[in-house]
Order: C-alpha cells, then sequence, then structure tokens
C-alpha cells in the first residue's frame, strides 16, 4: 500500500501543482484586472472633475448671458423711451411749424392789407 499511497500522493501533488500554477495564472490575471480597472476607476474620476468644471463653467457664461440679457432689456426700455420723447419732441415741432405758417399766412394777409406801408413787406416764403 504505501507505493500505492505514494504513486497518488505523487498523482494529487502533481495536479496540486498544476492547479497552483493555474492559481498563479488566474491570481496574475486577477491582479491585472485590478490594477485596469483601478486606472479606469481613476480615469473616470478625472473625467467626472472635467466635467463637473465644465458644468461650473456653463453655469457662469448662463449667469453671465443673464445679466448681459438683463442689461440688453434695460437698453431697449431706456432707447425705447428716448424713442417716444423723440417722438413727442417731432410732434411739438410738427406743432410749431404750423403755428409759423399760419404767422406767414397772417403776415402775408396783412401786408396785402397795408399796401402804402413804407416799406413795404415782403412776401415770406
Amino acid at each position: 500500500m504505501d507505493a500505492k499511497f505514494e504513486a497518488r500522493f505523487a498523482a494529487m501533488d502533481a495536479k496540486f501543482e498544476a492547479m497552483d500554477a493555474k492559481f498563479d495564472v488566474v491570481f496574475e490575471a486577477l491582479k491585472m484586472i485590478v490594477n485596469r480597472l483601478g486606472r479606469i476607476e481613476d480615469r473616470l474620476d478625472r473625467v467626472e472633475s472635467r466635467l463637473d468644471r465644465i458644468e461650473e463653467r456653463l453655469d457662469q457664461v448662463e449667469s453671465r448671458l443673464d445679466r448681459i440679457e438683463e442689461r440688453l432689456d434695460r437698453v431697449e426700455s431706456r432707447l425705447d423711451r428716448v424713442e417716444e420723447r423723440l417722438d413727442r419732441i417731432e410732434n411739438r415741432l410738427d406743432v410749431l411749424e404750423n403755428h409759423v405758417e399760419v404767422i406767414k399766412l397772417d403776415i402775408e394777409r396783412i401786408a396785402d392789407w397795408v399796401p402804402f406801408r413804407t416799406p413795404p413787406l415782403k412776401k415770406l416764403n
């Protein structure tokens, strides 16, 4: 039995050696996989960090655009008020121009009534 036991023990030992070698290969492969996963996680962390910074910058850009839009709205409102004032001034000038025309016509009519004035009034044109 000793020889048989030795043979079986040697066979089992060889199987264990082979399994140990396979485990070493699997362990090394798993270690490589873990290392690669670690690098992937590091890269994902960097990507997430960059995305966070991009989102912060986009928020800043949106905020600045909102402020610019508000300023443009205020400027547009002021321009509308100025335009309204200019329209009122233009209307007043039109009224004054009409009054001046009426006065010119009145002066011409008066000049026609007073033909012997010295010197005669000239027609206003």
